[in-house]
C-alpha cells in the first residue's frame, strides 16, 4: 500500500519516491501541493522535456497553485522595449542631475565665503544661530582637597612599602 500526499492521490508519503511513471494529466490536474508539482517539472525536464504538453501543463498547474515558486523557477524576462525605456529614463535622469550640479556650479563659481545670513524665512538644519555663552571658569584649574584616606594611601605602594622605596628599587 502506498501513503498520500496532499497533492496527488495514490503517491508516495515521500516527494522523493515519485517516478516519472507515476505522471500523467489526471493527477497533474488534481494535484494542489506545490512541492509535488515541482517534483513533476524537475523530472519532466530531467527526461529532457520528451512530455512537452505534459510539462507545460504541470508549469500552468503551478502557475495556479504557487505563483511565486513559478516566478522563482521561471523568471520574468524584460522585453526589448521595456529596456530601452528603461534605459531612456535613467540617460533623461542622469542629464537632469548634470543640469542641476552645473546650475548650482555656476551659482557659486564667485563666492568664496558664506558671509550673509541665509534668505530663506525658515532656518535650516545646523545654520540654527547659536547663543554663545561666556566663560565664567577661571583660567588656571582649581587643584582637588584631599582627603585624609587619599594622603594615606599615596604614602604606601602597593606591596604596603614605602613609595620611596618601592620606586627606588
Amino acid at each position: 500500500l502506498r501513503g498520500r500526499v496532499a497533492g496527488g492521490v495514490g503517491m508516495a508519503k515521500n516527494v522523493q519516491d515519485i517516478l516519472l511513471t507515476d505522471i500523467d494529466f489526471e493527477k497533474v490536474k488534481d494535484c494542489s501541493d506545490k512541492r509535488v508539482l515541482k517534483r513533476y517539472i524537475h523530472l519532466l525536464e530531467e527526461d529532457g522535456a520528451y512530455f512537452v504538453d505534459l510539462l507545460n501543463a504541470t508549469k500552468e498547474k503551478l502557475f495556479e497553485v504557487a505563483p511565486k515558486d513559478y516566478y522563482h523557477l521561471y523568471p520574468r524576462v524584460a522585453t526589448d522595449a521595456e529596456v530601452i525605456d528603461t534605459l531612456q529614463d535613467m540617460l533623461e535622469w542622469e542629464a537632469a542631475v548634470k543640469e542641476t550640479d552645473a546650475a548650482l556650479l555656476k551659482s557659486r563659481k564667485n563666492q568664496i565665503w558664506d558671509d550673509g545670513p541665509s534668505v530663506s524665512k525658515l532656518p535650516i538644519r545646523g545654520q540654527e544661530p547659536v547663543v554663545s555663552r561666556p566663560n565664567i571658569q577661571d583660567s588656571k584649574e582649581r587643584s582637588r582637597p584631599a582627603s585624609e584616606q587619599q594622603k594615606a594611601r599615596d604614602e604606601y605602594a602597593r606591596d604596603k612599602s614605602k613609595m620611596k622605596d618601592y620606586y627606588r628599587a
